[in-house]
Parts: structure tokens; sequence; C-alpha cells
């Protein structure tokens, strides 16, 4: 049977006094999560921290016993558990000064043997690397990927678009939560990246397929992709989380 390997890193980057991003990974339960928490003064930093507080708790209830992640009801209930988590950042934000307009984006994957859910809310990415090969899983939730989706703008253009900095989609947004699942088949020696706007912004999709190696160890390739979006500028904080797919 394949088992799991993971390392992860989050850093402030070059710019900002404050880490909005957080992360959590356990192999035990297959489950990987990057948080990038927005909303002023300490609010993001709170909406981060409540996202891998909660989310875990949530897909362990939603999804117990559910060994078949290709199901439509696995699916259903990964929507489900982002969703709620949606509703009770929101939540954490009634009556609140200084709360108002927190939110974050998420990006989660849950693995059980050779399948994997990948659940999304904002611009937090999930790609896969295999054999060499880089492939973004995600679609980013804001204004300018409906522009582009619209053919209003290209894909190059929407790079500097300011609504690339406008989600759609978020954790916590005000009315109801839209998360994007789909199941993926995995292979052995996949490695899964999630990371936040911070590496993604910094660094093209050949950038970062260049540093993710399979004979390359986790962490050294965390560390390597944060100090690389630190060296091309570091304007946001930037958290990678990997997650290898080994044979036993």
């Amino acid at each position: 049977m394949p088992h799991l390997s993971y390392a992860g890193r989050s850093d402030a980057g070059r710019h900002r006094e404050n880490n909005e991003d957080a992360w959590f990974a356990d192999a035990e339960s297959g489950l990987f999560v990057v948080a990038d928490g927005m909303g002023g003064e300490r609010a993001g930093e709170l909406a981060a921290e409540v996202v891998v507080t909660l989310l875990p708790r949530l897909v362990e209830e939603k999804l117990r016993g559910a060994d078949d992640l290709a199901a439509p009801a696995a699916q259903q209930s990964f929507h489900d558990a982002l969703a709620e988590l949606s509703d009770q950042v929101r939540a954490e934000t009634v009556g609140e000064p200084g709360l108002e307009g927190m939110g974050a984006a998420v990006a989660a994957v849950l693995i059980r043997g050779s399948r994997a859910l990948v659940g999304h809310m904002g611009d937090s990415r999930v790609y896969v690397c295999s054999h060499g090969w880089l492939r973004q899983i995600t679609r980013d939730h804001s204004i300018a990927q409906l522009l582009v989706d619209a053919g209003e703008i290209t894909p190059d253009q929407a790079k500097d678009h300011p609504g690339a900095y406008q989600l759609s989609r978020y954790v916590g947004m005000p009315d109801a939560a839209l998360p994007e699942v789909q199941s993926i088949r995995l292979q052995a020696d996949d490695i899964l990246l999630l990371c936040t706007d911070g590496l993604t912004g910094m660094l093209s999709d050949e950038q970062i397929a260049e540093s993710v190696r399979w004979d390359v160890p986790l962490e050294e390739t965390c560390r390597l992709l944060v100090a690389s979006a630190n060296d091309a500028g570091g304007e946001d904080n930037v958290t990678v989380v990997l997650a290898r797919l080994e044979a036993s």
C-alpha cells in the first residue's frame, strides 16, 4: 500500500510584519490544508487559524467511513465541510469590532489510497507534480479569472490585472459559500503542492516546476520555494505544503 510523506513551510515575506497564512498537514488522516487570511489588522491571521483548526474536525465528521473518494457522496461531503467552514468563519465576525470583512482563501486536499479530493475557495492553489511536469488542479476564484473565462482578457493580462487580487469566492464570504471540489487519481511518487498566492504571485509555474523534484527531500523543496519567492520580491506571506504518495 502507498503511504504519505509531507513537509510544509510558511514565511511572512519581505514586506509584511504579520504572517496571515497558516497550514495543516496530517499523513494519518490524509488531510492537507493551506489558508491565506484577509481582513486587516489581526483579522486575517485569525481567519487563517480558524480555518486550519476547524476544517480538520469538519472533514473528520463529514467523511468518516468514506473510503471511495471518487463517489459523488464523498465529493458532496467535502463540499459541505468547506461550506460549513465558511459559515462558521462568517459567524465569528458577528458583533466583533475589527473583524468586519474577515475571511480566507483555502486550498485543501484529502488523500485516501490513490484518490484525492481537492477543494478550494479563493486563489490558493493545488498542483500535481508527476514525472517532471507540473499541472495546476485548481482555478483561481478571482475577478480576473472571471474576466478570462468571459473572454474579456487573456491569461497573461490577468496576471497584472487589479482583479487578480479581488476574490470572487472565499471562506467567510457574505453569500452562500461556493466551494469547488473535484476528485483526482494519483500515481506513486506524485507530489501534491498546496500554496498561497505569495508563491504564485512571485514565481511562474515553470520556476515552480524546476524546484519540485521527486529526488529532492520535501523539506528542502519547501525551503527552496519559499526562499525563491522571497528572492523574487517577497511581496506577500508565502506558504507551501508538499505531500508525496510513495510506493511502499
